[in-house]
């Protein structure tokens, strides 16, 4: 059977490496995706499975900005102005208040 783990670095492995062993012994083809490579550059446990099993092959996936980054970017820069604008970011009655803004957020929300 041939079988895609697409994770995220190769650091990642480290929580899959024994079930790709195991499928490696039963004689499965095992091809893992990478988006990334590490920071620090660390791939002994790849390098280790697939010196080890020659069933176990790996690539690095080709990157292509996507439209979550637009997303993410326009919410990183939201969170860091909204406080500069005076919408209040918490409240003093905790998490479970549930004021989304200052027109609908009792007294004791409003900061």
């Amino acid at each position: 059977m041939k079988i895609l783990f697409s994770m995220r670095h190769p650091g990642a492995l480290r929580n899959f490496a024994s079930t790709v062993r195991e499928l490696a012994k039963r004689g499965h083809r095992i091809h893992l995706a990478f988006v990334m490579q590490d920071k620090l550059g660390d791939g002994r446990l790849l390098w280790d499975l697939t010196d080890d099993y020659a069933t176990i092959t790996h690539t690095e996936l080709a990157r292509k900005k996507t439209p979550y980054r637009f997303w993410l970017g326009l919410a990183r820069g939201v969170r860091f102005w909204v406080p500069s604008i005076g919408m209040p970011t918490s409240c003093e009655s905790g998490p479970s208040c549930g004021c989304r803004g200052r027109s609908s957020a009792s007294a004791n929300c409003r900061s």
